[in-house]
């Protein structure tokens, strides 16, 4: 699991909760380099050594739990590096971006194709083995297209094995806007295969009309 042969560029290209994103190369033990996206975690984020085992614990928990899944329509989990002790998580690098991005640029795209692919992505998960995997944080920017077009899950920081110690998390965190009313209205509440299907509609809203989630919030938060 752990990679040798990756070089990051020195500066992000994007950024989430806690990490930051990174092009850069992977050489592998043949000598072909592929394109690589690097999921680092922020180090002003973990400027003590409690924060950095708290930091590394969690992200060799999503490697763990991201490994395990193989799926047309979930991205592609290459391997884990170490930077100066931080933990970095590697993925293929799609110049198209996500599903934001994706569809400000490419507006007319077949939606239908896209909604298909983010259900394929989802169905595989919540049918994973014999105990569902929980996403967590389905929306459009946790969406990858692939250079052919396709759209494949990531961001597997929230997401769960029911029922399986050790993989389950800890807080219903997760974006608002996209979280499904039981979560937001009650304290115990956390996500389900139910709730993934709700952001998955909301999704759906976002892929058809991206101003329309917006409406009725001012930002984006997640719960404590």
């Amino acid at each position: 699991m752990i990679l040798r042969g990756v070089q990051t560029d020195p500066r992000y290209f994007a950024s989430g909760g806690f990490a930051d994103i990174f092009r850069g190369r992977w050489t592998k033990r043949s000598g072909d380099s592929v394109k690589v996206a690097v999921k680092l975690a922020r180090r002003r984020n973990v400027d003590d050594r409690t924060s950095q085992e708290r930091t590394r614990k969690k992200f060799l928990r999503e490697a763990k739990l991201w490994a395990q899944l193989h799926n047309r329509n979930v991205v592609p989990f290459y391997g884990l590096i170490f930077e100066q002790g931080y933990p970095g998580l590697v993925m293929p690098y799609y110049e198209n971006g996500d599903l934001v991005c994706y569809l400000q640029r490419s507006p007319s795209v077949d939606k239908l194709n896209i909604i298909s692919d983010i259900a394929g992505g989802l169905n595989y998960l919540h049918g994973f083995r014999s105990n569902p995997v929980i996403h967590g944080d389905i929306k459009a920017s946790n969406i990858m297209i692939t250079d052919s077009g396709e759209a494949c899950l990531t961001d597997f920081g929230l997401a769960k094995i029911l029922y399986v110690p050790g993989y389950t998390t800890s807080s219903p965190a997760g974006t608002c806007r996209w979280m499904s009313p039981e979560i937001l209205d009650g304290d115990d509440f956390y996500p389900t295969t139910a709730s993934d299907i709700w952001a998955f509609a909301m999704t759906i809203l976002e892929v058809n009309d991206s101003s329309a989630i917006a409406l009725d919030y001012a930002g984006t938060y997640t719960l404590p």
